[in-house]
């Protein structure tokens, strides 16, 4: 059993008891109305994370006037009307012996457009780097009222029964703005020096320990560094700190990152677990007030070390408590084998909260508490499941659960499919399938490896319902010299089935290909990543731009627009801004994407038309984790 000496622990944060070391970090969801109310969904999605033994939840950023809004879903805080639903939120969360912050938030030069009713505002007028827009520089009667705004907020906080408040200080909203001397260009009371730039914040927390009183928790969240050149830096932060404190923080939430380095905000697989930690150490040895750490400290066992080694004093989860809800509670219970570890894909969450609700890859429940209930099937069926990737795993687990006679046919000896070779290149997302393997385990489903079904194999095993979700194969471009003897293809090298020579070219610079120019670069090899559109097209923002930087950080020469012309024995003639470029390899790397590999679903069309038969995840239409999982959910619950 797993020792978990200090996770679980009691802890003070100004007067406010808490049951655990564990604290739910702020995110965005899209689970509120779009004028901010509180709805059934959110109240649901808090109160089981309350359940599953978290001992602080913060909202999600709650906006503290209507108009400054992240983007539509986000809870709001800024008229008395609201009031009402934010209780039903507190009274959930503390049946559950929880404890609840909200997090009071303005967006500054980011608000979006979608909730915005006037022009951004900023410390100062300087034009933002993504979206084109200058801000308009805030004068100081508006700087007061914003402070008596999140004064106002906190009051109608404490009103709704919220235990304290988060004030928002970091990730680039307006307040990191004012931090920033990348930002913050004033020449008053406002900008400047170290201590100019932290007034604001320090006048929001004095304006909230006023009209809260005394005993109100205040957690002030901060980008200790935000990783831009020019912009905050942990040695400003250190200074700060000591202002912070005395305006009236109660807890310093200590984070990185801004919208120049949001890859910083949600580090993904590519990064090590407690990447950020040592930011919240450096916090932590000049000041008596309790520091909250984050930066993927989803694994319980690295959390209660960060914990251990007095880095911090609590641990801020967020999206593990997407990924698993019950998380707290498994690993207080010594179950931590049983946790869904969040794979930090950013899939589901960071990329789809950009255009609406928060999803999860590895939790297709995740958005549904209010709705949905696990029910046993009433009618038992024969379910066989041909493809041991993600996609089938999920339905038969799902399926075998709800009660069915399910059969999991695999024609390799292992199961994965091609997270297998994906795995390789990032192997921190290894845990899914080892998690996905555990549950089947002990689902009841018979697994069967190493045999190949074809359609008539499945007919003959009599089933009610046929999933088909073999996967795909990888596509072989038509360029002259492709059957030469220095061809491979990306999932081989991956999984190690092939080998390469010292100098490789790479052609296609998508996901796979990118992964197998780090994963070759890693091991010393000379690589030149080639792709005929930008490289990393269609990745997930964020680990597109950590994934370029470690290609660029590793020596892999990146070229965009560039298009294989003919491989030779010596290497590959690359067209490149319309002339031919002779690249020297001994080993070339094929990636240029893959199809959907489902002839056994036309097949078994023909054969048996009555047949259900159901095509999912690549075998459908090639796509990421997210997709193969929640449609095998989707199939099996439905089934």
């Amino acid at each position: 059993m797993v020792e978990l000496n200090k996770l679980f622990q009691p802890g003070r944060i100004g007067s406010l008891e808490l049951k655990n070391r564990i604290v739910m970090a702020a995110m965005g969801t899209g689970y509120c109305h779009h004028d901010g109310y509180v709805l059934d969904e959110y109240i649901a999605f808090m109160e089981e994370r309350a359940k599953g033994g978290t001992g602080l939840l913060m909202t999600g950023v709650t906006r503290i006037l209507s108009e400054v809004g992240m983007r539509p879903g986000s809870m709001g805080i800024y008229d008395d009307k609201l009031i009402p639903g934010l209780k039903k939120l507190t009274d959930a969360v503390h049946k559950h012996d929880s404890k609840i912050f909200m997090q009071l938030h303005h967006s500054g030069t980011r608000t979006s457009e979608e909730t915005r009713a006037v022009i951004p505002s900023a410390p100062s007028a300087i034009v933002h780097f993504r979206t084109g827009v200058v801000p308009r520089a805030l004068t100081l009667l508006e700087i007061e009222h914003l402070i008596e705004a999140f004064g106002q907020g906190a009051r109608r906080a404490k009103d709704a029964g919220f235990d304290g408040v988060e004030v928002h200080g970091g990730h680039g909203y307006l307040i990191c703005q004012f931090l920033s001397p990348r930002a913050n260009r004033r020449d008053d009371q406002y900008g400047g020096s170290v201590a100019n730039r932290a007034r604001f914040p320090c006048d929001i927390m004095r304006e909230i320990r006023r009209v809260c009183g005394p005993d109100f928790p205040i957690s002030f969240r901060v980008s200790a560094t935000e990783y831009v050149e020019g912009g905050t830096d942990l040695e400003d932060t250190l200074q700060q700190v000591p202002l912070f404190v005395e305006a009236g923080a109660d807890a310093l939430h200590v984070s990185a990152g801004s919208d120049e380095a949001l890859q910083w905000v949600t580090p993904d697989f590519n990064e090590p677990p407690a990447c950020l930690t040592y930011l919240a150490q450096a916090v932590k040895k000049i000041t008596k007030v309790p520091v909250i750490a984050v930066g993927k400290l989803g694994d319980p066992r690295v959390a209660d070390k960060v914990l251990e080694d007095g880095i911090a004093d609590f641990v801020a989860v967020g999206r593990p408590l997407l990924a698993d809800a019950y998380l707290p509670k498994k690993a207080q219970e010594g179950r931590v084998e049983d946790i869904m570890l969040c794979i930090y894909c950013n899939n589901g969450c960071t990329e789809n909260r950009l255009i609406g609700r928060n999803r999860c890859a590895v939790n297709p429940e995740l958005g549904q508490e209010a709705v949905y209930r696990f029910e046993k099937t009433k009618k038992k069926k024969k379910v066989v499941i041909v493809g041991g990737g993600l996609a089938g795993m999920e339905t038969a687990t799902i399926a075998a659960e709800r009660g069915h006679d399910v059969h999991l046919y695999e024609k390799t000896g292992a199961l994965g499919g091609q997270w297998i070779p994906a795995t390789a290149a990032k192997p921190q997302i290894g845990t899914l399938t080892v998690n996905m393997e555990r549950r089947l385990a002990a689902s009841g489903a018979k697994v069967h490896l190493n045999m190949a079904m074809d359609a008539q194999g499945i007919l003959k095993e009599k089933p009610d319902l046929v999933v088909v979700a073999t996967g795909a194969k990888q596509n072989l471009p038509k360029i002259p010299g492709m059957e030469g003897k220095n061809i491979v293809m990306a999932w081989d090298v991956l999984d190690g089935s092939a080998k390469t020579g010292q100098e490789v070219v790479v052609v296609g610079g998508g996901l796979t290909g990118s992964d197998a120019a780090y994963f070759l670069a890693r091991q010393g090899r000379r690589v030149s990543l080639i792709n005929n559109r930008q490289v990393l097209v269609h990745v997930e923002r964020l680990s597109k731009l950590t994934l370029k930087e470690k290609l660029i950080n590793n020596g892999v020469f990146l070229y965009p627009f560039s298009k294989a012309e003919s491989i030779t024995e010596n290497g590959v003639n690359v067209i490149n801004d319309g002339e031919i470029v002779f690249l020297k390899a001994d080993t070339v790397v094929i990636s240029v994407g893959v199809k959907q590999d489902n002839g056994i679903a036309s097949t078994l069309a023909e054969l048996a038309p009555a047949l259900d038969v159901k095509t999912i995840g690549d075998a459908y239409d090639p796509r990421t984790a997210l997709e193969a999982i929640h449609e095998g959910f989707k199939i099996a619950t439905e089934a």
